[in-house]
């Protein structure tokens, strides 16, 4: 889940600082900050999976020096449902981290290939655009216009 958290941890950068950049709407740029959020929230997740594994770790590690392997049965009939209890609150973690990460990353991609997009209403640009025009007007009183690409070399 850390890694997870990490990729939400770089995205949001990057995200606040196209809408910067790009001067989106400031519900944009507030948008932006979900995966902010996330990582925040997939980082304890992760955390919290951490410290429940290590006090896992450490009480069955405590049972096994301080008691002796008589006492193993009821240990095994008292753990089982608490340890069953455990993993499954870090499973359901994990798959909610995943599919956070999956949602953001998607969030992500189509805000930045939303913003790279030209929007209704504004002209296109492109390899077969005018770079530049020249008007010319004769004696008769008709203009010419010619159109000249730009050589980018």
């Amino acid at each position: 889940m850390f890694g997870y958290a990490l990729l939400m941890a770089m995205e949001a950068p990057i995200l606040l600082f196209v809408t910067h950049y790009k001067q989106r709407p400031w519900y944009q740029q507030l948008l932006t900050l979900t995966p902010a959020i996330t990582f925040v929230w997939t980082w304890n997740a992760a955390l919290h999976a951490r410290d429940t594994y290590s006090y896992w770790l450490s009480y069955l590690r405590f049972q096994a020096d301080r008691y002796p392997a008589t006492f193993a049965p009821a240990f095994a009939r008292d753990s089982p449902p608490e340890i069953h209890a455990s993993v499954t609150d870090i499973t359901r973690h994990g798959w909610i981290a995943v599919a956070l990460m999956a949602g953001m990353l998607a969030l992500g991609w189509a805000m930045l290939l939303r913003w790279r997009l030209p929007q209704a209403g504004q002209p296109t640009t492109d390899a077969s655009t005018p770079a530049t025009v020249h008007s010319e007007e004769d004696e008769a009183g008709t203009l010419e216009i010619t159109v000249e690409p730009i050589d980018m070399q």
